[in-house]
């Protein structure tokens, strides 16, 4: 799978800002797809942000970006990978309410602050 370019300039595009914000999320912690964006200095709509997901390189941990109601949208287009998606989250001890993350697995907003801040180049 392909990765986010840099420019030419030496700046990273937007893709790969957010995804350098993604690989920053703590084991354990999940993020909503628009508060992913946000944090990474972008106003995208969250589909957007889930269409990059499909274009994810393999070392950004695609199964800590969620709904941010808690559910995983994955389950709309493959059952299956959510089905990996959520064995992965438990695996890594995501606590969950019937089918929805627990909210206190979302980073908060004054963390996703401190990671936007550590993504920045």
């Amino acid at each position: 799978m392909g990765g986010a370019p840099e420019s030419n300039i030496g700046e990273l595009s937007p893709q790969a800002r957010f995804f350098r914000l993604l690989m920053l999320i703590p084991e354990g912690r999940v993020v909503g797809y628009r508060q992913a964006a946000i944090a990474a200095g972008l106003r995208i709509p969250a589909v957007m942000a889930g269409r990059w997901m499909r274009s994810a390189p393999p070392e950004v941990p695609w199964h800590r970006v969620v709904g941010r109601d808690g559910r995983l949208p994955t389950a709309k287009r493959d059952p299956q990978l959510a089905a990996t998606q959520r064995g992965l989250l438990l695996a890594e001890g995501v606590m969950w309410n019937d089918d929805r993350i627990d909210p206190l697995a979302f980073l908060t907003e004054m963390e996703l602050e401190t990671l936007a801040r550590s993504a920045t180049p």
